[in-house]
Parts: structure tokens; sequence; C-alpha cells
């Protein structure tokens, strides 16, 4: 079996920021374990599958740097732990969605669909 090796388009940054998903049917918390620009590896409390869409707030440290709220895909899963690949959000659905997220996480998924 011949196997291609793919260097990966962006280094991964072991983290551990809370971060909040949903699928609109759905609504919890986890952490991440590793995030770059366009994924990550997300420990969370609901088991997800493969090809889930999912909006994805990640919780930044520090209140300088603005939360992170994002459009998700699953990529992989094994029991509470997953990969997601990040895609934006529309332009005027953004500071909607950052305020609803003070608020209420289950609005999210509304604001989008």
């Amino acid at each position: 079996m011949k196997t291609t090796y793919r260097e990966r388009g962006s280094k991964r940054i072991h983290v551990q920021y809370p971060i909040y998903y949903s699928n609109g049917t759905f609504q919890t918390i986890g952490v991440t374990e590793d995030f770059t620009q366009v994924g990550g590896r997300i420990r969370g409390r609901e088991a997800v599958t493969v090809g889930m869409e999912l909006v994805v707030i990640v919780i930044q440290p520090t209140p300088d740097i603005p939360m992170l709220v994002r459009r998700a895909t699953v990529r992989w899963s094994k029991g509470h732990d997953f990969g997601i690949a990040l895609s934006g959000v529309p332009p005027q659905s953004e500071s909607e969605l950052r305020a609803m997220a003070k608020v209420m996480l289950p609005g999210l998924w509304s604001c989008l669909n």
C-alpha cells in the first residue's frame, strides 16, 4: 500500500482554551488541544460525527484578544476527541454572533442558518 506524505499547511500550536460548540441540536463546552488558523483538535463533552457542521467560539485567555467565532466541519472523531476544519462566517453575521455569544449560545446556530 502506497501512502503519500503531505505536510500540514500551518504549524499546530498547543493551547488549552475553553471552547463552546453547537450544531443547533446541542450546545456544550470543551477545550482546545491544539489550534491553527484552519482547524484544531478539541476535547469536548458532546460526541460529534464526521461531517457535522458546528458553530465554535474559542475564548482567548486575555481580554485584549477577541474571541474567535467560526463555523467548523468535523473532519475526524474518536470518542469525545475530534478535529475540526474552520471556515469563516459571513461578515454581516460576525458582530451579531459575538454579541449573542456573550448572552446565549443556543441562538448562534439559528443566526447562521
